[in-house]
């Protein structure tokens, strides 16, 4: 009954207002996959980056996989190697920090498009690095929960190296918008 007294006084259905707000959305991703394209062409900034989360994701799943499977040494190293992208990643966060902090002062950044990589990062930079930090999730966690000894489980330390590198690609390479003349 309502929707028939809105239509008479020239008021779209609330499908009619979703509609819209949808077609708006598609238009604004299209806008922002051209903005990136145009940005970045087919280069690949940060390379090195990329290819440290996906070594840190190899040798979590290596190792941790190995020392499931034979034991012994092989569970210290696996252990040595966690703890070591563990305070890698800390690393890569602490100069992601510090690059985004220094870049802030000339482009407006914002947090959540520089964590998650959204609208600021081509596609395939984004696919490829949340797919190493998912690697190093599975690959340090179904070793350690397959044991029982404690060796194993710092693995599950290992994704903070993905987050960091991700931070840290943000930082440097995403495409943020300039501050206003007013520093806004």
């Amino acid at each position: 009954m309502s929707n028939k007294r809105d239509r008479k006084v020239g008021r779209p259905s609330l499908a009619e207002e979703r509609a819209a707000v949808q077609s708006g959305g598609d238009e604004r991703r299209a806008a922002e996959r051209r903005r990136l394209e145009q940005h970045f062409g087919e280069e690949t900034p940060g390379r090195a980056l990329i290819a440290a989360s996906w070594f840190a994701a190899g040798a979590v799943t290596l190792t941790g996989v190995i020392g499931w499977l034979v034991g012994g040494p092989f569970e210290i190293i696996a252990f040595v190697v966690s703890l070591v992208l563990f305070f890698a990643g800390l690393l890569a966060a602490m100069v992601g920090f510090v690059v985004a902090a220094a870049r802030s002062r000339r482009d407006r950044l914002d947090l959540g498009r520089l964590a998650l990589l959204t609208g600021i990062a081509p596609p395939r930079v984004r696919k490829s690095l949340f797919g190493a930090l998912a690697v190093q999730v599975i690959g340090g966690l179904l070793p350690a929960i397959a044991t029982k000894g404690l060796e194993l489980d710092f693995g599950t330390l290992v994704p903070m190296m993905g987050v960091g590198l991700i931070f840290w690609w943000g930082a440097a390479y995403g495409d943020f918008p300039p501050l206003d003349e007013d520093g806004r």
